[in-house]
């Protein structure tokens, strides 16, 4: 009786300890599964004016390109600069998370779809204040018709800045999978080409200083 016993204490001990484990594992996954989204206040809050660049009016992003975009907040307006009769425009979308495959569109992939054409491709260091390191960012010069416009774009996250696509998904996997959370956010710096590309570059680069300080408190870098 005595081993008849021990087998049954033995088998009980077992499947308590299966049953721990699996109940560990399902609220181990049930946590998991709720990313930890940090706080990111109203993209509609951004300063608008910005030294001697002034803003215009906000643009409007329309039902279509919305449901296609699917990004959980967006910004998107445009400015004027000394002597440039055109208006640039920035746009910035954030995502919470990238776990139900919604990611930000690749301007690659979305400016051609509208009928632009890609002139240059490289990337652009950028100093800002407050890094010891110039941020690199995606530097494009696209033409439609008679048309030029240069664009400045980035990712920026989970504490970095990043150029490229390939590197912004990995790093995605890779904060997913290190501290639970797959945010991200796309910067994207339009402007008209009127007299030369070094003024437009000139120019971008400079808004781009003058908002990076301000994009750090909704993404810190």
């Amino acid at each position: 009786m005595n081993g008849a016993f021990e087998f049954l204490r033995w088998r009980s001990v077992q499947l308590a300890t299966v049953l721990l484990v699996a109940q560990g594992a399902y609220y181990y996954t049930r946590i998991r599964s709720v990313e930890a989204v940090p706080p990111v206040p109203a993209l509609a809050d951004f300063p608008k004016d910005f030294e001697e660049f002034k803003f215009l009016q906000d643009g409007v992003v329309d039902p279509e390109t919305q449901s296609v975009l699917q990004a959980d907040d967006v910004l998107n307006r445009f400015y004027s600069r000394p002597q440039a009769a055109s208006p640039f425009n920035l746009f910035v979308a954030y995502f919470k998370t990238q776990r139900r495959g919604v990611r930000p569109h690749s301007p690659m992939n979305c400016m051609p779809g509208a009928g632009w054409l890609w002139l240059e491709k490289t990337f652009h260091p950028i100093r800002v204040n407050g890094l010891a390191e110039p941020i690199v960012v995606n530097r494009h010069i696209i033409s439609k018709g008679n048309s030029k416009q240069l664009v400045l774009y980035w990712y920026q996250s989970a504490g970095r800045v990043v150029a490229s696509e390939y590197s912004a998904l990995f790093y995605s996997i890779l904060d997913s999978a290190r501290y639970n959370r797959s945010d991200t956010a796309i910067v994207k710096v339009t402007i008209p080409i009127e007299r030369t590309d070094e003024d437009a570059e000139a120019a971008a680069v400079k808004f781009v200083q003058y908002t990076f300080p301000h994009l750090v408190k909704y993404f810190p870098v």
